[in-house]
């Protein structure tokens, strides 16, 4: 199996934070649709969907939506 890991922030309070960079966002979307062209049938989806965890610190659902990714 295919993983991707992105470690996400937090605030100073420490809230989960959105951390990435413009850069680390456009090569995950790259990555993502590429992936995700490749093996149409594979759930994605972040680390909180699975555990307990706050991370990747954004909604993955919805921004896979914002990238044309339907699941």
């Amino acid at each position: 199996s295919r993983h991707i890991c992105y470690v996400g922030g937090c605030d100073r309070n420490m809230n989960p934070k959105d951390t990435r960079t413009e850069q680390q966002k456009y090569a995950l979307r790259q990555f993502v649709l590429d992936f995700h062209a490749k093996h149409p049938n594979v759930q994605i989806v972040g680390h909180n969907d699975l555990a307990a965890k706050a991370c990747p610190s954004f909604n993955v659902r919805a921004w896979l939506e914002s990238i044309g990714i339907k699941q």
